[in-house]
């Protein structure tokens, strides 16, 4: 199999790592407008397009195309192969991270018919642009002490493109143990789904899909950041969404929503409490 994990620019390319940067400044600048408007769901959004374009920046600015890839996550893992330097810089990323869902798509949102404009405050939509801002500043203080860099010859190869089976093992134990170290969730049940639970070949542009159903009193946006914080440093990254069991089975069966119908028919459990 050909192909590159990270495709090399031609020279003229090189300054075009000043337009990511460019256009997350008016990401950030319409995410402001809209939570000034009162759409604090797009404010959200907006946001965290900003700060997909910075990690882009990084990617371009070290003499890369950028991925045309969207979660941050693995975006930021693809950043940190590309300059071994920006693994140093520490961003605070997955708090803005949760609303990447959330602020898009209402059937991912338990209770009565919430949508993503009634569900997300005005506190929410300051919190992801506050974040996006302090990730904008840091990454313009990185690229300011780096060089344009070129690739020296060496590029990311196809059998560094997939997830190994260690690491896809060492990943599911984890997520196994997740009923032990979480106290604030009282777990359920675990499921993996999504292409982890169907593929046999995971590339790393994917992320490791998991539903958790769990008594909590943390809110649902809280819920996911908490089980991010747990499962950060490792890949595949985790993308958990955390139900009751109340909300579960209203999703699932008095609202028949067809990605949790399919997470539970294609879906692996992978911890069911007795």
């Amino acid at each position: 199999m050909g192909g590159n994990y990270l495709e090399k620019t031609k020279g003229k390319s090189l300054n075009r790592f000043k337009v990511w940067l460019e256009q997350a400044k008016y990401d950030l600048e319409i995410a402001r407008i809209s939570h000034d408007s009162g759409y604090y769901e797009w404010a959200c959004y907006q946001s965290i397009q900003s700060v997909e374009k910075l990690v882009k920046s990084v990617i371009v600015h070290s003499g890369y195309r950028p991925p045309r890839i969207h979660k941050l996550g693995v975006l930021l893992s693809i950043a940190n192969r590309a300059n071994k330097a920006f693994e140093n810089v520490k961003l605070n990323f997955r708090k803005v991270e949760s609303f990447t869902f959330i602020s898009r798509y209402p059937f991912i949102i338990p209770g009565q018919n919430n949508t993503p404009h009634e569900m997300i405050s005005a506190d929410d939509s300051k919190l992801c642009i506050r974040l996006a801002t302090d990730i904008f500043e840091e990454i313009q203080v990185f690229l300011k002490g780096q060089k344009i860099r070129t690739p020296n010859g060496e590029s990311i190869e196809m059998q560094d493109y997939y997830f190994t089976q260690d690491e896809i093992d060492t990943r599911l134990t984890q997520i196994e143990s997740l009923p032990e170290i979480c106290e604030k969730l009282d777990i359920k049940k675990i499921i993996l789904f999504g292409s982890f639970s169907r593929e046999l070949i995971r590339p790393r542009s994917t992320t490791m899909d998991i539903l958790i159903v769990a008594d909590t009193t943390l809110s649902f946006f809280d819920r996911i950041h908490y089980v991010r914080e747990k499962t950060r440093g490792l890949e595949p990254i985790v993308e958990p969404i955390i139900y009751t069991p109340s909300e579960f089975n209203n999703l699932l069966v008095e609202e028949g929503e067809g990605y949790l119908e399919s997470a539970v028919e294609e879906g692996k459990v992978l911890f069911e409490k007795k």
